[in-house]
């Protein structure tokens, strides 16, 4: 290969290795390679699922194929002078007929003069005659592959059939270019990570600074007694618990005391009161929104079904929802996916439901303000608080429990 081929490449490499955006890398390796001699176009395909690939996140899949949830070569950048098919040609199965998805299985490069008609090549009539109308000679691809992964290939069109030389050093290339391209993706997922931690710890914190100054379940009457026996009761399987009660009881504790002798205990249990939320921004409150889902949907948002992954979610107030966002909530029972404010995209999601309201359901249902299917859901094992008045010995042993909490807070001695 001539002189000025090594030091492009030599450029390329130091400039791949510079940086830890996934986009900048790809963008640098496609940009680098369409300019060598009688490069038409360069592009990179990346093997991922759809909900790893940032353009079927935010646009859908499409393609040669439908992937139906298998991982297939997503088009993640593209640079040369033939027009760009990237939405049409975005999704390509892995035994689609061209050099770049041969090599994710033979994990060889491939070098193909005459393309397009070379004997194999079988590719849509329309695109075919296009490169053929750019002047194109050959195809090569070259496998992307990091430690034994493979993260995809890389797709050469030129007008010119590549030499050994040239050919043996552009698959030199490719592996410094899988380094790189994996270095990104694991910083990119590291960031991910880091956002989602960041969200869940604000969000904690805040739940412990309004939980400051609440012990736990305080009383001994018999009435009290037979809740914490369903509590124990229902705490260790995965069932939908539905408290009911008025106002004030102490529904958020007892759904506490199910997360916490439930095995989701290490993970948070998430709070949201449904009556406190605007009616309009409900959807994104539960569910999340995309950036530009609505006005103010400056960027993504992870909702609280999101949050509570693993977890549990503990849903206050659940009879103020309207019917839409009820039909909504039903399918995340059933299906258990959802999908964010402005996206077609379903999100998986394993999340134990504790729902309480202040209001009578079945009245609800009765008077079409609540749905019947929801309501047998979410019914699953009812938990009913007595109020304070119908367990009365509670009284005494609530005073004294107050007046320790004082007496901390005031750093004073109070008796009675």
């Amino acid at each position: 290969m001539p002189h000025r081929h090594h030091e492009l490449l030599r450029a390329i490499a130091r400039n791949i290795n510079s940086t830890a955006d996934l986009s900048a890398v790809l963008q640098s390796v496609v940009a680098a390679l369409a300019a060598m001699p009688g490069m038409l176009t360069s592009r990179i395909w990346l093997l991922l699922g759809d909900d790893e690939c940032d353009t079927c996140l935010r646009e859908g899949p499409v393609g040669l194929a439908q992937s139906y949830g298998a991982r297939m070569l997503h088009l993640a950048a593209v640079e040369g002078r033939i027009p760009k098919y990237e939405r049409e040609f975005h999704l390509m199965p892995v035994d689609f007929p061209t050099p770049p998805a041969w090599v994710i299985g033979t994990r060889e490069p491939a070098r193909v003069n005459g393309f397009p008609d070379a004997p194999g090549v079988n590719l849509p009539p329309d695109y075919a005659q296009l490169l053929r109308d750019a002047g194109t000679r050959s195809a090569n691809a070259f496998p992307l592959i990091h430690q034994g992964e493979v993260l995809g290939s890389i797709g050469l069109i030129s007008s010119r059939e590549l030499d050994d030389d040239e050919f043996e050093l552009l698959g030199i290339f490719a592996d410094q270019a899988a380094m790189a391209i994996r270095t990104a993706q694991l910083f990119r997922a590291v960031a991910r990570y880091k956002d989602r931690l960041e969200i869940e710890n604000a969000y904690l914190q805040q739940q412990l600074e309004e939980d400051r100054g609440y012990g736990g379940i305080v009383g001994a009457s018999p009435q009290l007694m037979g809740v914490l026996r369903k509590v124990k009761q229902v705490a260790a399987v995965d069932s939908t618990v539905l408290i009911l009660g008025e106002t004030g009881t102490g529904k958020e504790l007892i759904a506490r005391a199910v997360h916490e002798g439930s095995p989701r205990k290490d993970r948070p249990l998430i709070k949201v009161n449904c009556g406190a939320i605007p009616q309009g921004l409900v959807e994104s409150e539960l569910f999340g929104h995309e950036k530009g889902a609505f006005t103010g949907a400056l960027q993504r948002r992870i909702g609280r079904f999101e949050l509570a992954d693993k977890g549990t979610l503990f849903m206050d107030e659940v009879g103020e929802l309207n019917l839409e966002t009820q039909v909504k909530l039903l399918r995340v029972l059933q299906e258990r996916e959802f999908e964010r404010v402005g996206s077609a995209r379903p999100q998986q999601v394993d999340v134990r439901l504790i729902a309480a309201t202040h209001k009578e359901l079945e009245q609800e249902v009765a008077e079409g303000r609540f749905r019947a299917d929801l309501f047998y859901r979410m019914n699953v094992f009812p938990i009913r608080i007595p109020p304070l008045r119908d367990r009365p010995k509670d009284i005494q042993l609530l005073v004294s429990h107050f007046l320790a909490q004082f007496q901390r807070k005031l750093a004073k001695p109070i008796k009675a």
